[in-house]
């Protein structure tokens, strides 16, 4: 019994391979096409995925500095309206406004001109940065 189990599924992959040799080239080709769109397009849709993040990511950094840089400029206008002087350095304006930021993701540029004078107040965003 076993010996015909063996005889009848020789005589089929035998008779799969004499099929695989009459299929045309255009055919085989198609059935190849087939197999390897589903990876291109799993490719450019997980490209595409992450350059979406990548812009999402560098857009929230321009709002957080833009963010960053009008707190710094409010809170110096709120300790000069309160104490008649602008803050002395960054450290008192920080405190003072209770501002805290990421200092490996922006440069703070505090120039004091003066204690009746309005500041240089520049943010930077660091190039080198993690997100």
């Amino acid at each position: 019994m076993f010996r015909a189990y063996r005889t009848r599924l020789y005589g089929l992959y035998e008779e799969a391979m004499l099929m695989h040799l009459f299929i045309s080239r255009s055919t085989q080709a198609r059935r190849g096409l087939r197999r390897v769109i589903p990876v291109f397009f799993s490719a450019g849709a997980l490209l595409l995925f992450c350059l979406i993040i990548n812009v999402v990511s560098e857009q929230s950094l321009a709002g957080q500095k833009e963010s960053l840089e009008r707190a710094l400029r409010q809170s110096a206008v709120r300790t000069y309206a309160l104490t008649g002087a602008y803050p002395e350095s960054l450290d008192e304006l920080l405190s003072i406004g209770h501002i805290t930021y990421s200092p490996e993701h922006f440069l703070v540029e505090y120039v004091p001109t003066g204690s009746n004078l309005f500041p240089s107040i520049f943010v930077f965003l660091r190039e080198n940065h993690e997100p």
